[in-house]
């Protein structure tokens, strides 16, 4: 499966709950040597959730691994912190761990003010990530409900 097969996924859970989503389309890769039009996209998904604007960045492991910063572009991390410090909305990064056998489909949600400082102290380790509370994927798609309650209430998303 590809990242971009999660991001869908991802969007069809918000839309299924009623909520507003889209998924940014990559950005055509010049095949121009030397071309300068290569522009990055500052996230994968945009939704709005009981009003409030989400950004969301989709990512995707074959397994677990370490996870850090450097899973992430700069232009990411310097949109994020932009929404974040400007309270602009609400950034989250949705991890998923997919691979068909042993068949495993589990989401993982960041909320980015908080992984931003956990970030500080390094990468998240495997085990640590392990231990994480996830959502487990169902007939492609998650059930975000604890997660839309959380943008609702306009608290933290922590697990």
């Amino acid at each position: 499966m590809r990242e971009s097969t999660t991001n869908t996924e991802i969007v069809n859970s918000i839309k299924a709950a009623g909520h507003w989503a889209y998924k940014i389309p990559d950005f055509p890769q010049s095949m121009i040597a030397g071309s300068r039009f290569n522009p990055e996209k500052p996230f994968d998904i945009v939704a709005f959730i009981a009003g409030r604007a989400v950004a969301i960045e989709g990512k995707q492991f074959k397994k677990y691994q370490a996870f850090g910063e450097r899973h992430m572009r700069p232009s990411q991390l310097e949109e994020f912190n932009r929404i974040v410090d400007r309270d602009a909305g609400r950034a989250f990064v949705f991890l998923n761990i997919r691979q068909p056998r042993p068949r495993l489909n589990r989401l993982l949600i960041f909320d980015w003010k908080n992984l931003r400082e956990r970030f500080k102290d390094g990468s998240i380790k495997m085990r640590e990530l392990e231990a994480q509370q996830y959502l487990e994927g169902r007939k492609k798609l998650f059930n975000l409900g604890g997660f839309f309650l959380s943008i609702d209430r306009g608290c933290p998303w922590k697990w």
